[in-house]
């Protein structure tokens, strides 16, 4: 197949080309039982960990920290499950997948979208299994179904856009560990300089501005606001916690997931 065939690929097959590819991932995750346990189990030690380990540690005043922290939680395993995109990426890109994809007559971004599918519908499912784990050990939504349901929609799209912008590390950086460490050395700094942990208020004065305006900050407060509702709307009005905003929160997401699509997509199509 030419290079010119390739390149003339039909932008309208992206959608099919994207679910083939997303399926071929998935398959291949169902293969690797090793994978599939750790990719599930570790967020619910996460969620113990905090809840149990650091929450008694934790106090909010009126509120109970698991109640608090939940929302957050499920926003932060979500963001620490991105980088699995650039991991996976890069190892495409290490073994030749990629090089075999590029050969084949369908467009180039349906590569990097078909693997952007398959993570938003894994990040779904460990979603499930966190709520599942919450409830079972005294998390309850208290803000109705459908504030639940959109705070749970703005972590997951949140979590997508970080995917995306871990893609394009993933098809710049050398191998999988330097992926993993650049990665991580991002994420990690922006999630605990954020209110999914703690409230805003209990950090320095100097730090507070840096997290208030975090966009995780903003994504959390959303979803923590929904998710409660009373409890939360007193919980602001006592100073700890911040005014969630649903609107803000689904901008950020959309601003970033555009950049991060553009960038990413026209990396892979820089590849030698």
């Amino acid at each position: 197949m030419s290079a010119e065939t390739i390149a003339k690929a039909p932008i309208g097959n992206i959608p099919r080309e994207s679910l083939l590819i997303a399926r071929r991932t998935m398959t291949n995750l169902l293969r690797r039982p090793d994978i599939v346990t750790f990719i599930f189990v570790q967020p619910i030690i996460f969620l113990l960990l905090f809840i149990y380990v650091l929450g008694g540690a934790i106090d909010i005043p009126g509120l109970d920290y698991t109640n608090f922290a939940m929302p957050g939680i499920i926003l932060s395993t979500l963001i620490f499950d991105a980088p699995a995109t650039a991991i996976g990426l890069n190892e495409d890109l290490s073994k030749g997948v990629l090089d075999r994809f590029r050969s084949l007559p369908i467009h180039r971004a349906s590569v990097v979208v078909g693997r952007m599918l398959y993570d938003a519908a894994r990040a779904l499912m460990i979603t499930t299994i966190i709520v599942g784990v919450g409830y079972a050990i005294g998390f309850r939504y208290t803000g109705g179904f459908a504030n639940a349901l959109l705070a749970i929609f703005l972590s997951w799209l949140f979590a997508v856009a970080v995917a995306w912008g871990s893609a394009i590390i993933g098809l710049v950086v050398p191998s999988p560990e330097a992926v993993q460490a650049a990665v991580f050395t991002g994420i990690f700094p922006l999630v605990f300089v954020s209110s999914i942990y703690v409230t805003v208020g209990s950090m320095p004065g100097w730090l507070q501005p840096i997290a208030k305006y975090n966009p995780i900050t903003i994504v959390s407060d959303a979803a923590r606001e929904l998710s409660l509702g009373d409890q939360m709307e007193v919980a602001i009005q006592q100073g700890l916690g911040g005014d969630g905003n649903p609107w803000a929160a689904a901008g950020w997401s959309l601003v970033l997931i555009a950049v991060f699509v553009f960038l990413a997509v026209r990396q892979y199509q820089k590849l030698p």
